[in-house]
């Protein structure tokens, strides 16, 4: 802990406490956010356990939520319940309440389990477009790339 202090005070660009000491190894993301949810009274969501209805998904376009990292999980009232890795950058939470019209409260979770709720919920095919009128199965080079 005194190295990951040390380190955090003399480099300019180390980042907050919690990325310190997981880049060091000492702990992972999940106990990372187990600590910034007692320390900032904001909870986590483990987005495994959780099927979010397609109605709150539609609250936030998909370019947004890809774009700030943010995904919707629940409405609750005038409330847009929103999954972010960062509880500290408020750019996803005010994507969020500029995108949906709501008041947006953030839930800690991890890297992984964000992208992969993104790709689950929104697919992966947003990622790659083409135009498939112009394509045939002729065009597909067949090289083996290794």
């Amino acid at each position: 802990m005194e190295q990951a202090l040390l380190k955090q005070s003399k480099e300019i660009n180390s980042g907050y406490l919690g990325e310190v000491l997981i880049n060091a190894g000492l702990i992972d993301e999940k106990t990372r956010n187990r600590f910034l949810s007692q320390q900032l009274h904001i909870p986590t969501i483990d987005l495994g356990h959780f099927e979010v209805d397609e109605s709150v998904l539609s609250m936030i376009p998909e370019r947004i939520v890809r774009e700030y990292n943010v995904l919707p999980v629940f409405k609750l009232n005038n409330t847009l319940n929103v999954a972010i890795v960062d509880p500290i950058d408020s750019e996803p939470i005010n994507a969020a309440r500029n995108a949906s019209g709501l008041k947006a409260e953030p839930l800690i979770v991890t890297t992984n389990e964000l992208q992969s709720a993104i790709d689950i919920y929104y697919g992966m095919s947003s990622l790659t477009t083409f135009d498939d009128e112009n394509v045939s199965i002729d065009d597909i080079d067949d090289t083996r790339i290794v």
